[in-house]
């Protein structure tokens, strides 16, 4: 994973390389998406819908219908960002990499196994994202059937909030991956992720379920808003 600041290599006037931090620029655009992203999957939920649509006279789904519509929305969204990227690297030119594959740190074509491991650790990713998700939704409208009080968030607050997800999300993960780096749980954990010597279109999320779960727990502090405000912050959301 890369930093918000990147080192960049220069000549300086007597010919030796110097170090120069600055922004970088494509990890911006990057926290961007994945803000977007986010944002999307919450217009997505079956939370979502439940809430906006709370009183309304139409029978509520049940938990059946919207734990399917999670896993549905999960994979049809993990093959519509990946497939398409990785037919463009590996598989539209007969299997010839294209111009923009040289910008990879190892230019070299990952042997197909590979391909097939990280795509299956990445469905798997996706597929405990659903799982936590589906907790999340039946114990926040469990908490709304029960008209428990309801914690009030202002429109402002949410906003800086869900901004505040990619940057969070960087801090959280860099101390958990020093965690995973420990000798015990790399050796048992870790080290599936790293078998991906040469990265590709699926290796970001082809890890251990263990760790799966470390790494979604960086949106932790913001289930805990959405459950205590009893779905309301999604009334927030314009």
């Amino acid at each position: 994973m890369s930093s918000s600041l990147s080192a960049v290599t220069t000549k300086n006037r007597k010919g030796g390389r110097v170090l120069e931090y600055g922004p970088d620029v494509a990890y911006l655009l990057f926290n961007i998406w994945y803000l977007l992203a986010g944002v999307l999957a919450l217009y997505l939920s079956p939370l979502h819908w439940a809430v906006m649509n709370s009183n309304s006279a139409s029978p509520s789904s049940t938990a059946t219908s919207r734990m399917r519509s999670i896993l549905i929305r999960n994979f049809a969204t993990c093959y519509i960002g990946y497939a398409p990227w990785h037919w463009y690297l590996y598989g539209a030119n007969g299997g010839a990499p294209p111009k923009a594959a040289k910008r990879k740190f190892n230019t070299n074509m990952p042997d197909p196994s590979q391909h097939e491991r990280d795509r299956f650790w990445t469905f798997v990713g996706f597929a405990i994202s659903a799982y936590l998700e589906c907790i999340l939704v039946e114990a926040t409208l469990n908490r709304r059937e029960k008209n428990y009080d309801a914690t009030s968030f202002s429109a402002a607050f949410v906003a800086v909030a869900t901004f505040s997800v990619p940057w969070f999300r960087e801090v959280h993960f860099y101390f958990s991956h020093r965690a995973l780096h420990l000798r015990t749980l790399y050796k048992y954990i870790h080290s599936l992720h790293h078998k991906s010597i040469n990265t590709a279109v699926w290796s970001g999320l082809a890890m251990h379920p263990l760790e799966h779960l470390v790494y979604f727990t960086c949106l932790v502090p913001y289930a805990i808003m959405l459950y205590l405000s009893n779905g309301a912050w999604y009334a927030a959301i314009p």
